[in-house]
C-alpha cells in the first residue's frame, strides 16, 4: 500500500511541478511567501494578526450562517420533528470536525514550529503524514457510519418513531464524511501556508452553495430533511476541490513526499492536535448528554428548543474558533523561534477580540431573545415561549467561553498540550457532568441550561491558574517544557 502511495505522490508531484513552473513564469515578482513568513516573526503583531483574523472570521461566519439556515429551513419546511432529528445527528458532525482538527491543527502547529526553527526539511513529511491519516480515517468513518447507520442513531438516543427521519438525514452526510474531515484539515494547512484568503474563499463558496441548495432541495423540490442533508453533504466536497487550487500556485510550499513515515513525528502531530480534537468531541458529548437529560426532564419539545440553542451556540463557537485559529500561526512560528513576547501579544489580541464579540452576543441574547428564536421557530408560539428563557440562561456563559477557548488554543499552539487537554476535559466532561448532577435536580430544565455557565466559569479559574503557572517561571525557563521551545544552534541551522 505504501508503494502505491509513493507512486501516487510521484504522479501528483510531476503534474504539480509543471503547473507551478507555468505560474512562476506568468507571475514574476518577489517571493511573497518569504515576506509573509518574515512578517510572522518580525512584523507588527496586531497587523499580522488582523491579516489572518478577517479572512478566518469571514470563513467561520459563512459556515455558521449555513448552519443557521439549515436549522431555519428544516424548522419551517419540516417542523419540530425535523429539528429533533437534526439535533440527534449533530454529534456525528463533531466526530468529523474533531478528526479534521486533530490532524489539521496538530500538523499545522508542528509545521509552523519547524518553520520558526528554520527546519524546513521536516515540513513535507508532516504535511504528508497528516493528509494520509486524513484520507485513511475519512474513508473508514464514511464506510462505518454508512453501513451501520441504524445502530449508530439508536446509540445517539433516537426513538423508533423518529428513526426513519433521522436516517433520512444521516445517510447523505455519512457518505461525505471523508470530505468533511479533509476540508477541515486542508483549510488550516492552506491558511498556515500564508494563503488565508483562499482558505476563506473556499469555505465561503462551499457554504453559500449549501444555502442555495438548502432552499432549492427543501422548498423547491420538496425533499424534506433528505434535501437539507444532501445540500450539506455537497458543500465540503466543493470546499475541498477549491482548497486544492493552492497546490498549483507559485507560492505554495506544501508538498507530498515519499519519505514521510516517522512514528515520533506522528505522535507529535497527534499530541499537538489532541486538545482541538478533544474540544470538538466534548461538544458532541455535550449535545448527546443534553439530549438525553432533556428528553427525560422536558420531553421532545425541550430537545427541539435545544436544537435551536445548540445551533446558535455553533455560530458562537465558530467565531471563537476563527479568532483563536487566526492566532495559531503567530504563536506556533514564534514558539519555534523562542519569541515569547510576540506569542503573548497574539494571545492578548485574541482575548480582546473574543471579549468584544462575547459582550455583543450576550447583550443580543439577554435583551432581544424573541426575534432570534422566531427566526428558527416560525409561528410555533409554544416553541418560542420555551426557548426564550433557555436562550438567556444558556448564553450567560459567553464571556467565560470566549476566554477559555483563547487560552486553550494558545496552550495548544505553543505545544503545552497538557494544559490544553485539562481545559477541554474540565469544561466538556468533568464540570459539565457535575453541573447536570447538581443543578438539574434542583432547577429542572433551567438547571440544564445553567450547566454551561457552571462549567465554563469553573474552567476559567483553571485556565487562569495555568496561565499564571506558565508565566511565573524565570525568563530563562519559560517555555522549556515544550519541545517547540527547545531551540539550539543546531536546530536554527537546519
Amino acid at each position: 500500500m505504501l508503494c502505491s502511495f509513493g507512486r501516487l505522490i510521484r504522479l501528483i508531484s510531476d503534474s504539480r511541478a509543471g503547473a507551478q513552473l507555468f505560474l512562476r513564469q506568468k507571475y514574476r515578482g518577489k517571493d511573497e511567501t518569504a515576506v509573509q513568513k518574515r512578517d510572522l516573526l518580525e512584523g507588527k503583531v496586531s497587523r499580522v494578526y488582523f491579516r489572518y483574523l478577517i479572512p478566518t472570521i469571514l470563513g467561520m461566519l459563512s459556515q455558521s450562517l449555513y448552519c443557521l439556515v439549515d436549522v431555519m429551513v428544516i424548522g419551517v419546511g419540516v417542523g419540530s420533528d425535523g429539528l429533533t432529528a437534526l439535533n440527534l445527528v449533530m454529534p456525528i458532525y463533531t466526530i468529523f470536525t474533531a478528526v479534521g482538527l486533530l490532524l489539521g491543527i496538530g500538523g499545522a502547529t508542528t509545521m509552523s514550529i519547524y518553520l520558526g526553527q528554520g527546519n524546513t526539511r521536516r515540513v513535507p513529511s508532516v504535511f504528508t503524514l497528516s493528509i494520509l491519516c486524513n484520507l485513511l480515517l475519512g474513508i473508514g468513518i464514511t464506510l462505518s457510519s454508512t453501513f451501520f447507520a441504524a445502530p449508530f442513531v439508536r446509540l445517539l438516543g433516537s426513538s423508533e418513531e423518529l428513526l426513519p427521519l433521522v436516517l433520512e438525514y444521516l445517510v447523505p452526510v455519512s457518505a461525505a464524511s471523508w470530505a468533511f474531515i479533509l476540508s477541515s484539515s486542508l483549510q488550516i494547512f492552506v491558511r498556515n501556508d500564508h494563503n488565508p484568503r483562499l482558505a476563506m474563499a473556499a469555505v465561503v463558496a462551499g457554504n453559500v452553495l449549501n444555502i442555495i441548495l438548502d432552499f432549492w432541495f427543501v422548498f423547491g423540490l420538496g425533499w424534506g430533511v433528505f434535501g437539507a442533508s444532501l445540500a450539506t453533504a455537497i458543500s465540503p466536497i466543493v470546499t475541498t476541490l477549491l482548497l486544492c487550487l493552492h497546490f498549483f500556485t507559485s507560492n505554495n510550499t506544501l508538498r507530498l513526499t515519499r519519505r514521510f513515515w516517522n512514528a515520533g513525528e506522528l505522535i507529535r502531530i497527534l499530541k499537538n492536535g489532541s486538545s482541538a480534537g478533544l474540544l470538538e468531541l466534548t461538544s458532541g458529548f455535550v449535545i448527546y448528554l443534553f439530549n438525553a437529560v432533556l428528553l427525560r426532564v422536558g420531553g421532545t419539545l425541550s430537545v427541539a428548543v435545544y436544537a435551536i440553542i445548540s445551533n446558535i451556540a455553533y455560530v458562537c463557537k465558530g467565531i471563537y474558533y476563527g479568532i483563536a485559529q487566526a492566532m495559531q500561526p503567530l504563536v506556533s512560528v514564534n514558539c519555534g523561534a523562542g519569541n515569547l513576547a510576540r506569542m503573548q501579544n497574539a494571545r492578548r489580541l485574541s482575548q480582546l477580540a473574543a471579549a468584544v464579540f462575547s459582550i455583543a452576543a450576550t447583550v443580543l441574547c439577554l435583551f432581544f431573545p424573541e426575534p432570534i428564536i422566531a427566526f428558527f421557530a416560525g409561528d410555533d408560539r409554544q416553541l418560542i415561549a420555551q426557548s426564550i428563557p433557555a436562550l438567556q440562561l444558556y448564553f450567560a456563559s459567553l464571556l467565560f467561553t470566549g476566554a477559555n477557548t483563547m487560552y486553550l488554543y494558545y496552550f495548544q499552539s505553543s505545544e503545552k498540550s497538557g494544559y490544553a487537554t485539562a481545559i477541554c476535559t474540565a469544561r466538556g466532561i468533568v464540570l459539565l457532568v457535575l453541573g447536570l448532577m447538581l443543578l438539574t435536580p434542583l432547577l429542572g430544565v433551567n438547571g440544564v441550561w445553567l450547566t454551561v455557565l457552571f462549567a465554563e466559569g469553573g474552567t476559567l479559574l483553571l485556565s487562569l491558574g495555568f496561565s499564571w503557572a506558565a508565566h511565573r517561571k524565570p525568563a530563562s525557563q519559560k517555555g522549556l517544557d515544550s519541545p517547540g521551545m527547545n531551540i539550539g544552534p543546531k536546530e536554527l541551522g537546519n
